[in-house]
């Protein structure tokens, strides 16, 4: 249980800087992991080297990371340190209580503790404003809708460059960890970015399912008019499917990922 509050902690936070953009220099960096390690002393927990190295993101983005990043760091929240640690904390406890396993349920934990709160901060917070806007026109929530849309395209688009690359680069790097080429530490660290980038892929596609959700609030229920209906339906329907193709990403890098980690 030990080593699973430290793994809780660490995952706890390495979500939470794929989340909120600005949790990284609110704990420092994630490179130096005061939250992780000082905690972790603290209460007396060592650290184990056997266990998977922590998702992070590369130093060293591609043009597709950098815009997956910027994507789903637009979903940005208030108190998002505090709600990713205690989520953490309550999803491996409860996991373990049902004799599940603490890392996927402090990784979901932490999701959902980051998620409390209002969006903040970034172009999808006064997208949000606009839509709950009582006195904006259907017009101006259309325009923003559509806008949505187009950044959803490219977030999607973004999120499958990165994907095939972490499934060429993991498929090669077993490879050459069979026969010997590169290190355990290499093929460790190729996990540990494809994982980050797993949970940029997720939680954009977390994201985008509550902009629908918002959308279909504030329009369709505002009785708009038959072409104004039809309109957001449309929009609405492109969203959809960008968020499913995303969903297919998430499950096809997801598969690559535990495929490597269990070569290791």
């Amino acid at each position: 249980m030990a080593t699973n509050l430290l793994k809780y902690l660490s995952i706890s936070i390495a979500t939470l800087t794929l989340v909120t953009p600005t949790a990284s220099a609110q704990l420092g960096g994630f490179g130096g992991l005061p939250g992780v390690r000082d905690i972790g002393n603290a209460l007396g927990i060592e650290e184990d080297d056997n266990e998977p190295v922590a998702p992070v993101r590369t130093s060293s983005p591609s043009a597709a990371q950098e815009e997956l990043y910027d994507y789903s760091d637009n979903y940005a929240v208030e108190g998002g340190v505090t709600g990713a640690i205690i989520g953490g904390v309550g999803g491996c406890v409860i996991a373990e209580m049902a004799g599940e396993d603490c890392e996927t349920g402090a990784a979901i934990g932490a999701l959902a503790g980051a998620a409390v709160g209002a969006v903040a901060g970034s172009r999808i917070g006064e997208r949000q404003n606009v839509y709950r806007d009582r006195e904006a026109s259907l017009d101006d929530k259309l325009e923003i809708a559509e806008a949505d849309l187009a950044d959803a395209q490219s977030a999607r688009l973004a999120a499958q460059r990165v994907a095939q690359s972490h499934e060429q680069t993991l498929e090669q790097l077993k490879v050459d960890y069979d026969r010997g080429r590169v290190s355990r530490d290499e093929f460790e660290q190729a996990i540990a970015y494809a994982e980050a980038d797993l949970e940029a892929i997720a939680a954009a596609q977390a994201g985008l399912a509550g902009q629908i959700e918002i959308i279909e609030d504030e329009i369709l229920n505002a009785t708009p008019t038959a072409e104004e209906r039809a309109e957001a339906e449309r929009i609405i329907t492109g969203l959809t499917a960008e968020s499913n193709e995303l969903t297919v990403a998430i499950n096809g890098l997801s598969g690559n990922v535990d495929e490597a980690r269990a070569s290791v």
